[in-house]
């Protein structure tokens, strides 16, 4: 189809997603930043600050919660990329709170078998689900 003489060529054509490093910083490493704080300050209020003394129990706390929100949103953003989405999917928030589950549970001390286990059972029952959501529209 040819174009008008008023529209520059490829006037028509639509603009492919913004790429994953367009503005990371804004959706990964603020968000990150932000959950070390905000764990820093849960680590003050602990009651295991006693046991283990408020600077340790703070720093643990922030980079917890700093690790696990980078996580989430570094695999948030990984699926929209491999899914050519937009940011605000809700499947790439699913597939980066899976990310970080498994993170966090490694974390927490969970051996990689039962991580591995529960990451399973995850997307099995988000295969169930769907299948009956599938059949119920049918």
């Amino acid at each position: 189809m040819a174009t008008p003489a008023s529209e520059p060529t490829g006037a028509g054509t639509p603009e492919p997603a913004a790429p994953f490093s367009a503005d990371w910083k804004e959706r990964i490493l603020l968000p990150a930043a932000v959950a070390g704080v905000v764990g820093a300050g849960f680590g003050l209020l602990s009651r295991h600050r006693v046991r283990l003394g408020a600077a340790r129990a703070t720093a643990t706390y922030a980079a917890n919660l700093a690790i696990v929100a980078g996580c989430y949103g570094g695999a948030r953003e990984l699926a929209r990329d491999a899914r050519a989405s937009t940011p605000d999917d809700p499947m790439n928030s699913v597939v980066g709170g899976l990310a970080s589950g498994a993170v966090l549970g490694r974390i927490q001390g969970w051996g990689v078998g039962e991580t591995v286990h529960l990451f399973k059972e995850v997307l099995g029952g988000i295969g169930q689900v769907s299948r009956m959501v599938l059949k119920s529209t049918t």
